[in-house]
């Protein structure tokens, strides 16, 4: 059974990706309305602010090389490290490991049947 912080991520995943979907970009506000999120129902665990950070801001170091060479956008890296901040590290890890497989299917498939995505350089 799913607890609350985890139903209000998948809910916040949930509409992130039809925002996506639709406009082809998440806001940056977005963003941080996730970050707020995820630090008021780590507030009810009393998690101290160093730590949130501290799972904020791992993720972010981990792919950064991915994102320097196009692997992965912006909204990506910081969406992962919205989602660090609530859920815990091996969750984390095991999210970024099946995305980045996802997404290398999605690609394989795109360059196979020669699809683009008009608005994503």
């Amino acid at each position: 059974m799913a607890t609350e912080k985890e139903f209000a991520v998948l809910i916040y995943l949930l509409l992130t990706g039809v925002w996506d979907l639709i406009y082809l970009k998440v806001p940056n506000r977005w963003i941080v309305f996730g970050y707020v999120i995820a630090g008021v129902l780590c507030a009810g665990d009393a998690t101290d602010p160093k730590v949130l950070i501290i799972r904020a801001l791992w993720p972010v170091a981990v792919l950064y090389p991915l994102y320097m060479i196009r692997g992965i956008g912006a909204g990506d890296l910081k969406l992962i490290s919205v989602i660090s901040m609530v859920c815990i590290r091996g969750e984390v890890i095991q999210l970024m490991v099946q995305s980045l497989l996802i997404a290398g299917m999605f690609s394989a498939i795109a360059v196979i049947f020669g699809i683009a995505h008009k608005g994503r350089a």
